[in-house]
This record gives structure tokens, C-alpha cells and sequence, in this order.
């Protein structure tokens, strides 16, 4: 039997500075980018692949990367403690996502500084299965260690990709995946934490 379409989403938790979870919201996920699409091709065809950098704002104009040849070995989305270029990615900005974007709306920076969130490393989930049910993702914790509480509006999924182009030469790219902005801010206090878990859940009958 034919499993049904599989599904994507997120949970997100606010914990406060004693580690009490104080907010909760699971959605599914709002909108996967034509950069996912382009690197399904690519696997699937073989062809050389073209996709867009990912910005840290909105930006008018952008700049995409060929691939002639993605080399799995070079990809990944789990971004090292401090490193808020791909991976988990959080914004403070307003707007509605479009499978063209390559941009946070206003992207939250790593930092100490008001404004800013301390952000942790982006872990594996352990694939799980229960019933028909096969679960796979990643999650990240952002911690606020300033004096003033710090509203998050979105999230971004941010894949790092390497490979080689037309020419052999060694090229890779930072590529937003998915985007998905809330429907109101999620207000995470001093010393407190957003904990984000990305999931994606497949059926098999």
C-alpha cells in the first residue's frame, strides 16, 4: 500500500531561565523553498543544479551557485554551537513566505546583545518509528542571555550543500529549505530559551 503525503512541521517550546516550559505551539510547516526541489532533481536526474544563497534579510536581488555534481559528504544542516548561517535559523520579521524566498524577513544574529539569541548547536533528531509512523528532523535550542525579552516570528531550515561545477572546481552554498513565519511573536525572556524541533513524518501504509 502506497503511504500517504509525508508531512513537515515543527514544535517549539519557551523554557524560563529555571527551565519551566512557559509556551508551546506545533504547526506544520508553512513553505518549502524551489531550492528543495532543485536538489531532488539533481539526485534523481543527475543534472547539474542551480540554487540560491541564503540571506540573512530580504534582498531584492540574489546570488545562486551551479552544481554539476553535489557530493553528499559536504551537506549538512547540523551547524555547530555559535554558527547562525545554516542550520536552525530565527527571525524577528513579518511577512508571508513564498517558496521563491532565500531570506529570513530579519534574521535574529547569534550574540549576548540585546536583540540578539545565543544559539546552540543543531542536533540530529534519532529517527523514531511508532506504528506506521517514521519521524526524522532537527532541533536547536536559542538561548536569550540579555536583560530584555526577544520576540521570535519565524524560523528558517538552512542545508549546507558541496560539490564541484561544470569546470571540477570545489563550490558550496548556504540554501534555505524551508521557511515558516507564526501567526504572533513568541516572546522568550531574559535568560530564557526557544527550544525548535523541524520534523518530518512519513507513513508507510
Amino acid at each position: 500500500m502506497v503511504g500517504s503525503r509525508p508531512k513537515a512541521g515543527y514544535r517549539l517550546r519557551v523554557l524560563d531561565e529555571k527551565g519551566k516550559v512557559i509556551a508551546e505551539r506545533i504547526c506544520e510547516d508553512d513553505v518549502i523553498t524551489d531550492n528543495v526541489f532543485a536538489i531532488f532533481e539533481g539526485l534523481i536526474s543527475g543534472n547539474q543544479i542551480t540554487v540560491d544563497k541564503f540571506y540573512s534579510t530580504k534582498v531584492t536581488t540574489t546570488e545562486s551557485v551551479d552544481f554539476n555534481e553535489i557530493n553528499i559528504k559536504q551537506c549538512s544542516a547540523l551547524a555547530p554551537e555559535g554558527d547562525d548561517t545554516y542550520g536552525l535559523v530565527i527571525g524577528s520579521g513579518t511577512g508571508t513566505p513564498s517558496p521563491a524566498d532565500d531570506y529570513l524577513f530579519s534574521q535574529i544574529k547569534h550574540g549576548t546583545d540585546n536583540g540578539q539569541m545565543y544559539y546552540g548547536a543543531t542536533e540530529e533528531y534519532i529517527p523514531s518509528t511508532t506504528g506506521n509512523q517514521i519521524i526524522v528532523g532537527i532541533s536547536r535550542s536559542f538561548t536569550n542571555k540579555t536583560s530584555s525579552s526577544v520576540n521570535v516570528t519565524e524560523i528558517g531550515f538552512v542545508l549546507k550543500i558541496g560539490g564541484t561545477d561544470g569546470s571540477g572546481n570545489s563550490v558550496d552554498v548556504k540554501t534555505l529549505l524551508m521557511h515558516d513565519v507564526f501567526d504572533s511573536a513568541v516572546s522568550v525572556p531574559a535568560n530564557g530559551t526557544i527550544a525548535i524541533d523541524y520534523y518530518f513524518q512519513f507513513n508507510t501504509s
